[in-house]
């Protein structure tokens, strides 16, 4: 290991230009937190560990390598539901941009419940042509620091210009459920608008909490998308949504706001108090977005999918979280209407 190391250039992945946080003028706890400091006395413990969670979190670099090798340390704490995988939660992904220009997976390294390591992200040598790559971090460990080691030169790619977009939710948007940290359906729109992506998807909560809010109301984004029906009964829709509506409205007049309905349960064929539930909590987030409309704060914009995942049954890992193809398929209705509304 000593010996093969001497032959490799490593960098720190802070030194490559990160994607996937926002705060970054605000202090931090520890850098890879997605959560600034500020929020930990302010909210409660469970979603703070949720803040400190790499979801979303990724690298771009240059390098005409034929071997690339990732280096980490993260925290003891980890989570691990029944619809979640193992290289989703604790795993690292590589893809690259092919003669095309267009992203292509590469490869993953498991680091299961080490807290240190190094492994190489593919599993033959790559082809030595030089491209951009993109090395997305692990979606539920907490990352205290990653370096990118590489058998030729690594170079950064110049930061992003343009503002990105801030992408609120619950566990689907946080990932869980798909097999690996690039194919989340905010990974996925990222790629496919080629526009940052911060993944502020948070497993079991969302509730809209004022001081989360306060905070997104600190993002300078070029979009907001509020996905938090999921952890939201119909009864608590009018009030936190509307609440969390005001406070970002109180700071960005202009920033347009798009609201996303719920999803289907992959069970509600079987279960007719499913479709009863989806309905309410629609047409509870309609009311709400027409009467902050009546209220002045457009530009919002709700959109209503049939079914986010597909309507055979096949999208999801537990009814409720998709797989990657629900994640796909909810990516691929996204990708247009973003890209019409907000990015043309």
């Amino acid at each position: 290991m000593a010996e093969d190391a001497k032959t490799f250039h490593w960098h720190s992945a802070v030194e490559l230009n990160p994607r996937g946080l926002g705060w970054l003028g605000e202090e931090r706890e520890n850098f890879w937190d997605r959560f600034p400091l500020e929020l930990k006395d302010k909210i409660e413990e469970p979603l703070w560990n949720l803040g400190t969670e790499s979801a979303g979190i990724y690298v771009d670099f240059q390098t005409d390598a034929r071997e690339i090798r990732v280096r980490w340390e993260m925290a003891e704490r980890w989570a691990f539901g029944g619809y979640e995988t193992g290289c989703g939660i604790s795993g690292f992904d590589l893809y690259g941009r092919d003669e095309k220009r267009e992203w292509r997976w590469a490869g993953s390294f498991f680091t299961g419940n080490d807290c240190k390591g190094e492994g190489t992200l593919t599993r033959m040598p790559l082809d030595g042509v030089a491209r951009e790559y993109r090395l997305y971090f692990p979606l539920r460990r907490r990352v205290l620091s990653v370096e990118v080691g590489a058998d030729a030169e690594v170079t950064a790619v110049p930061p992003d210009t343009l503002p990105p977009i801030a992408y609120y939710g619950t566990s689907i948007v946080h990932g869980a459920g798909v097999g690996r940290p690039g194919m989340t359906h905010a990974a996925q729109l990222g790629r496919a608008l080629d526009r940052e992506v911060l993944n502020l998807g948070v497993c079991g909560r969302a509730r809209c909490e004022p001081p989360v809010a306060e905070a997104l109301s600190r993002l300078n984004p070029c979009l907001y998308l509020i996905d938090v029906l999921p952890n939201n009964g119909a009864p608590e829709v009018p009030e936190r949504v509307s609440k969390l509506l005001h406070i970002l409205r109180n700071r960005h007049r202009d920033i347009p706001i798009l609201l996303l309905g719920d999803r289907v349960y992959g069970d509600a064929a079987f279960m007719p108090g499913r479709a009863v539930d989806f309905q309410q909590k629609n047409e509870a987030l309609t009311r709400v977005v027409e009467e902050a409309k009546a209220a002045g704060l457009d530009p919002l914009h709700l959109h209503l999918a049939a079914d986010w995942y597909g309507e055979d049954g096949e999208g999801t890992t537990d009814a409720s979280h998709p797989n990657d193809l629900g994640a796909h398929r909810m990516a691929v209705q996204l990708i247009p209407l973003v890209r019409e509304l907000f990015l043309a």
